[in-house]
């Protein structure tokens, strides 16, 4: 079993949400401890230094990074509709 399939099963029994890396990132955003440039900045370093995602995911996050208006749905919620795979619980 990968760390991340426990983690999601860890999350579903615990009734937890569970979060990947963009999910994080989008979580900082969401709080405001990060700003639209810095989760810009971080997600390209990421991808720099070997993390992978597909041009059409990479192309929604961007697309989100760019909306004006902010809610928590806005960031957040489009990441578990389309079910994008996730790897960290977040409490």
């Amino acid at each position: 079993m990968l760390v991340f399939d426990y983690a999601r099963w860890i999350a579903e029994v615990e009734d937890t949400k569970c979060g990947g890396t963009i999910y994080l990132i989008l979580l900082l955003l969401e709080g405001g401890v990060i700003t639209k440039r810095e989760a810009r900045e971080i997600i390209d370093g990421i991808i720099e230094k070997g993390w992978f995602c597909s041009t059409e995911l990479y192309a929604r996050i961007l697309k989100r990074l760019e909306e004006e208006l902010f809610s928590s749905n806005s960031y957040l919620s489009w990441l578990y509709d389309d079910q994008v795979p996730f790897e960290v619980i977040v409490r």
